[in-house]
């Protein structure tokens, strides 16, 4: 087996009851990645008291507070590893995670620009896996290489159950910081114009919704629908603008003509103009006229048959 080395990323905030936890996980594995890397991006609570207790164990970074995608960015500036992998400091890796990975890229070629795990949403709320969420038919001991990645993760993204070759990681800049959310899924539509993924069927990642956590940047899509709505429209617009190809331009624009219609909703419920400009743009963006001018039918019927409900972000 060819010599792969592995580093692994954690960024934390305010997180002192849950990262030990996670590096526990890391930790526990029987092939642990080489290096540990933990961001702590500017905790105020007994974040530092915690780390320090792992001595030597892991690296320690700390930084005035910026955002997961400024911690994951330092950290991937000081990782030597031919391989950057990531964890959320209240999620949790399986034991098998690094074993797994390590057997898939002892035989993955110089083309393979990412690997990717599935993922199980346990904690608060229903048990459920993002493979079957997101119907990517890749089921448990199941590995495939992948030649059009985008269109298995256009969607969605979850950053705890993949790796990332360093170099290309690098050449593109890291995660953009200016995504509160969605930046792991932004980041896999930029590797995916660079090669293939490598996808593997089974969970290698916990995410655990914790009880409480009003604060989790998972929960700004509900707190604030117009902002996750224009996070969208900046991914399917930026793909549409660089790519190459020509069917990856055709699935962005079908997508972006979906964000449009969901904004022109998010207009009429909230009683705010641009409903019909809005619309229009959504017909005049789709691929096929036929199927714009079909969907931006229906979402009109649906919406006629609905009073219009008071502004849902106050």
């Amino acid at each position: 087996m060819p010599d792969i080395s592995v580093a692994v990323i954690v960024p934390t905030y305010n997180r002192a009851a849950h990262v030990g936890a996670a590096i526990d996980s890391i930790l526990a594995q029987a092939e642990p990645p080489d290096e540990i890397i933990v961001v702590d991006d500017g905790s105020t609570d007994a974040t530092h008291d915690v780390l320090a207790r792992y001595g030597d164990a892991i690296k320690v970074l700390y930084q005035q507070n910026a955002g997961a995608s400024a911690a994951r960015n330092a950290g991937a500036r000081v990782a030597t590893s031919d391989w950057l992998t990531f964890l959320d400091s209240d999620d949790l890796w399986n034991p098998d995670r690094m074993r797994l990975l390590r057997e898939d890229l002892s035989s993955a070629g110089s083309d393979i620009v990412a690997h990717v795990g599935n993922v199980l949403f346990c904690g608060v709320g229903e048990e459920r896996d993002f493979f079957s969420v997101a119907r990517i038919g890749i089921g448990p001991g199941s590995v495939q290489r992948v030649a059009r990645p985008l269109a298995l993760f256009l969607h969605g993204f979850f950053l705890i159950g993949a790796a990332f070759r360093r170099d290309d990681f690098v050449a593109l800049g890291g995660f953009d910081t200016s995504f509160p959310v969605d930046e792991d899924t932004e980041m896999a539509h930029r590797l995916a114009e660079r090669g293939e993924f490598l996808v593997r069927g089974d969970v290698l990642a916990k995410v655990i919704r914790q009880a409480g956590d009003d604060v989790a940047l998972s929960k700004l899509r509900r707190r604030d629908p117009f902002l996750a709505n224009d996070l969208k429209q900046r991914q399917f617009t930026a793909i549409i603008e660089r790519s190459e190809d020509p069917h990856d331009r055709k699935l962005a624009a079908a997508a972006l003509s979906s964000a449009l219609i969901q904004r022109a909703i998010l207009l009429r419920e909230c009683g705010k103009p641009g409903y019909w400009p809005t619309l229009w743009n959504a017909f005049r963006v789709h691929p096929s006229l036929l199927k714009g001018f079909g969907r931006v039918l229906l979402a009109v019927t649906n919406m006629s048959r609905q009073p219009t409900s008071v502004d849902r972000t106050t």
